[in-house]
């Protein structure tokens, strides 16, 4: 389906006119403030699947309110991850997308992951036969859960570091072959076992402490492409002032 509405967005002549990538944006934050701005150098919308990187699998991408910076700023092209991207894919988000300055929910969902990783633990201590017991990992989730809660006013940001952090502490001390990969294990954690789509950090670098204002979607059914474009300043005749590498041959003529 992606894919198919991809190509749409192609064949419109109305989904990419020659126009200034900062006005297509203007237009779209005054028409619907809820969109999200992701830029990429290829033309095809994919996750973020990066070995080097714990962060989870999904597709990153600006908020409105961050691109509105940028505007007030000079433009699209002063935010670090769209600078010399080739396209700009316009998505809606959809389903439950969690804002994690409001979120206010850490000590019941911390009790969830700390169930599930205790059931993943004690299925190799069965199958391994170690004999290991849980007391101890049961006496360690128990003080991170009372740590995070004493030291972060702020829930979204407990939760969001409090599973880094147990799945940090599960990957040193013990071989689960579901956890070894901390990115696709926060996937499974965000989406399966506390059931959300996607988060949104708005000023909060809860994310990425370089960027305040980011939304991340964690499958496919967690956003809507409304729309993709050159990612290409332009004068007021249509000719390209400024874009990637790709478009100085047309700056030129």
């Amino acid at each position: 389906m992606k894919i198919e509405q991809l190509l749409e967005a192609r064949r419109n002549p109305d989904l990419n006119p020659k126009t200034d990538i900062n006005e297509i944006v203007k237009g779209y934050i005054d028409k619907d403030p809820s969109l999200v701005y992701h830029f990429k150098n290829r033309e095809i919308l994919s996750a973020n699947i990066n070995p080097n990187t714990d962060s989870p699998i999904g597709i990153y991408a600006y908020t409105s309110e961050a691109v509105a910076n940028a505007l007030r700023g000079g433009g699209v092209h002063r935010l670090p991850y769209a600078s010399g991207r080739r396209k700009l894919f316009v998505l809606k988000p959809k389903g439950n997308i969690i804002n994690l300055q409001t979120y206010d929910n850490f000590m019941s969902d911390a009790i969830k992951v700390s169930k599930f990783l205790l059931g993943e633990y004690n299925k190799m201590d069965t199958e391994l036969e170690l004999g290991l017991g849980d007391d101890s990992v049961k006496d360690y989730l128990v003080m991170m859960m009372e740590e995070f809660a004493d030291n972060f006013s702020v829930d979204g940001e407990a939760i969001w570091k409090f599973v880094y952090e147990v799945l940090e502490y599960f990957n040193e001390s013990f071989y689960i072959p579901r956890l070894q990969q901390i990115s696709k294990a926060t996937n499974t954690i965000f989406m399966k076992v506390l059931g959300w789509d996607g988060v949104v950090d708005n000023g909060g670098s809860i994310i990425h402490r370089q960027e305040p204002h980011q939304i991340a979607l964690f499958h496919p059914k967690a956003y809507e492409l409304i729309g993709m474009y050159d990612n290409v300043e332009r004068d007021e005749e249509g000719k390209a002032t400024r874009g990637d590498a790709s478009w100085r041959s047309e700056k030129k003529e």
